[in-house]
């Protein structure tokens, strides 16, 4: 057990590294994030102690770069533009312009419209959908056919590809990516109400809505679509019930890292 002692050198670091980044500053919780975690690094060589630690530190006492703190700062924000606003639902915008409401599906969809939360180079944030439309824009200037194809072929690699043409001959054999998602989606709801009833009932009374990322059920599949897309499985095989989990939304992105890592670690070992 950790002596008392040591749990306060803990505390006290653990806000020492909070206090070395100045939140003001950000409106990218990415970047922040980025930067705070370069520092802990750093700190966490010098002491010998894990990261994690610090992090667990940074959240149980609300310190920069801890979820609730990040919270509170950007609803601080939030409050100067949209002075009704009051941290809990409904969620509604009230434009800048013309004071029309328009209730959005969760805060985080609220943040992104007001411009806050990462998307800070937002045009028209605040604004309604009709007073942003009705905004003049300016002209994009043309894009080179080199910008073009550089942007396209950073995306096909990104989805496992190395050329073109092996791109759109999965695409060919096995339709659009999105199309494809939304009918193995359709039918894992369909298989998991079917053959595991109560974890369907699980995900069903306590879906991730896009704040509740500790608590909100996912259904996860085993196998990512991603990789059921690429390697040209059938929907009913990636929708197959032995393909299939349910977990919080927070257990469904380690559950992608891990699997990420493992792809990884055999694509990096498979020449040895």
């Amino acid at each position: 057990m950790i002596k008392q002692e040591e749990t306060n050198r803990r505390i006290s670091i653990a806000k020492s590294i909070s206090d070395m980044i100045d939140i003001n500053q950000y409106n990218h919780k990415d970047k922040f994030t980025k930067d705070l975690n370069k520092i802990t690094r750093n700190i966490s060589e010098l002491y010998n102690i894990p990261c994690t630690v610090f992090t667990q530190l940074r959240n149980k006492y609300s310190y920069n770069g801890g979820n609730k703190s990040w919270i509170e700062y950007i609803d601080s924000k939030v409050k100067k533009i949209q002075p009704n606003y009051t941290g809990e639902a409904p969620w509604i915008l009230e434009c800048t312009c013309c004071g029309k409401k328009d209730k959005k599906p969760n805060r985080s969809s609220l943040v992104r419209s007001l411009g806050l939360g990462g998307n800070d180079d937002k045009k028209n944030g605040g604004m309604c959908y009709d007073c942003s439309m009705a905004e003049k824009r300016e002209p994009h200037p043309p894009r080179s056919k080199e910008w073009l194809l550089e942007n396209r072929m950073k995306e096909i690699r990104k989805l496992g590809y190395d050329t073109i043409e092996e791109y759109e001959e999965n695409l060919f054999v096995m339709g659009r990516k999105d199309t494809y998602y939304k009918s193995v989606d359709a039918l894992s709801r369909t298989n998991l109400k079917n053959y595991k009833p109560e974890l369907y009932k699980l995900w069903e009374e306590n879906t991730w809505d896009g704040t509740n990322y500790e608590t909100g059920m996912t259904i996860e599949h085993k196998t990512p679509k991603s990789v059921c897309w690429k390697e040209r499985w059938s929907i009913e095989k990636s929708a197959h019930i032995s393909n299939l989990d349910v977990m919080t939304q927070k257990e469904n992105n380690q559950s992608w890292m891990d699997y990420s890592s493992k792809k990884v670690l055999v694509k990096e070992n498979k020449f040895w």
